[in-house]
């Protein structure tokens, strides 16, 4: 077998594993890559996918372009041999920073839930102590519910991380990341009545 020929087949080979992790790294199922590559005019099936990622099919190169799309990464990257490639190690480097970045949108969004939540809890909280207040007999030693829900009242990761969050996106350098890899910074919404929430 002549260098061409080896060549060929490790580009195959690296083009199978690549895209297998890249699938996984997206949360991708084979059902689902399946389905989308029915979408493009090609008959797949789970089986299809499974025989590609274990190198017993080989694909065409429009199933590799169309392959490669889904887990946006150009193909050239996918077959590239050599693992440790500076063009592999970026084309993994943008898709870390991209699903990690994805990833901070979401707790933010999160976090920004549970704040509100919180808040409203708290109202919660001091309007059942205030109707309760008189229906103890005179001298009866009984925790509010205040009292009784401190640890959680007084837990305050959520408010930590809305904080935290407020900070990343003052940083120019972290906006310019956010650009870059195409996660847009939402305004945070207000919640009907958020002004007035914690005030006495």
């Amino acid at each position: 077998m002549d260098s061409t020929s080896e060549s060929f087949i490790a580009s195959d080979e690296a083009f199978a594993e690549a895209f297998r992790r890249a699938r996984i790294a997206r949360g991708l199922t084979q059902d689902f890559v399946a389905a989308l590559m029915t979408d493009h005019g090609f008959k797949w099936t789970q089986a299809t996918v499974y025989k590609v990622e274990k190198g017993d099919r080989k694909v065409s190169v429009a199933e590799a372009v169309s392959l490669a799309s889904m887990v946006n990464t150009p193909v050239e990257t996918l077959a590239d041999p050599d693992p440790k490639s500076p063009r592999r190690l970026r084309t993994e480097l943008e898709r870390s920073a991209k699903t990690y970045l994805d990833q901070v949108q979401i707790m933010r969004w999160d976090s920004a839930v549970a704040t509100w939540e919180h808040q409203s809890f708290v109202l919660a909280i001091r309007a059942y102590d205030e109707a309760t207040s008189g229906d103890h007999a005179e001298g009866e030693m009984v925790p509010t519910a205040e009292e009784s829900f401190a640890p959680l009242i007084n837990f305050g990761a959520p408010q930590d991380y809305e904080n935290a969050w407020n900070r990343l996106v003052q940083d120019e350098s972290a906006v310019k990341l956010f650009r870059e890899f195409g996660v847009e910074i939402e305004e945070r919404a207000s919640r009907p009545g958020a002004d007035e929430i914690g005030r006495d």
